[in-house]
């Protein structure tokens, strides 16, 4: 009995001086907003055939960074919520503290903000109300917003808003995205703007500004514009 508690003991002293002696290092995840490979920053215009689209505004929320190995979760970044916003560049660079030693195959995430943060109410940093995401407590947080125009070859003007979000019951536009990983030195991702603005849920709602269907429909939608750049 003395024995066993004896190597519990020197077990847990052995758990402990690793816990404390571990090392970490900063791995960057790259989330760029592109259109034909090109980066997007805001007021950017660019042409799609015979049609141009001018970007004013664009920010979204990549949270609950998570890396599996094997599909089993071996890292979760605490406090994981970060705000891309093409006005701000280095948004577009996410720093992440990992273990020195990490091995990982699958980079996991969310598109948006969880129920769980959004029934808490508005915090500090990314999730200050002040960033311009955050609807009310009802609602909770915008998980992507995107504001343009549209011309079409006719010269007819189309103003696109999109505040896509909700977090209750029928509502939930959360989108959680995998990606499997060859390597932790860095990870870059692209999201597909034109892919975006050309989806069919654009063609038939140039507003979308509240938690709904279609709201739901078209966050699938950014979910798939999402790309690891390899």
């Amino acid at each position: 009995m003395k024995r066993g508690l004896l190597i519990l003991l020197v077990q847990l002293l052995i758990d402990t001086t690793n816990l404390f002696s571990q090392t970490n290092r900063l791995l960057t995840l790259e989330v760029l907003p592109v259109a034909d490979e090109q980066t997007v920053h805001a007021e950017k215009c660019f042409s799609l055939k015979n049609d141009s689209i001018c970007i004013e505004l664009l920010k979204f929320y990549i949270s609950g960074i998570q890396f599996f190995n094997k599909g089993i979760p071996v890292w979760s970044e605490i406090q994981s919520f970060h705000l891309i916003d093409i006005e701000k560049p280095q948004s577009c660079l996410v720093k992440i503290n990992i273990p020195d030693q990490l091995v990982a195959d699958e980079l996991v995430f969310n598109l948006g903000i969880d129920s769980l943060t959004s029934v808490s109410g508005a915090f500090g940093a990314d999730l200050d109300p002040t960033q311009g995401m955050y609807w009310t407590w009802q609602s909770g947080y915008i998980n992507l917003k995107l504001e343009g125009l549209y011309k079409s070859k006719d010269a007819l003007a189309k103003r696109l808003v999109y505040h896509l979000g909700g977090y209750q019951q029928n509502e939930n536009a959360l989108q959680t995205l995998r990606f499997e990983i060859k390597q932790l030195n860095s990870i870059k991702l692209n999201f597909d703007v034109i892919k975006f603005i050309t989806s069919e849920v654009v063609k038939q709602h140039a507003h979308i500004m509240s938690p709904g269907r279609e709201a739901i429909q078209l966050s699938a939608t950014a979910k798939s514009c999402f790309n690891l750049v390899k």
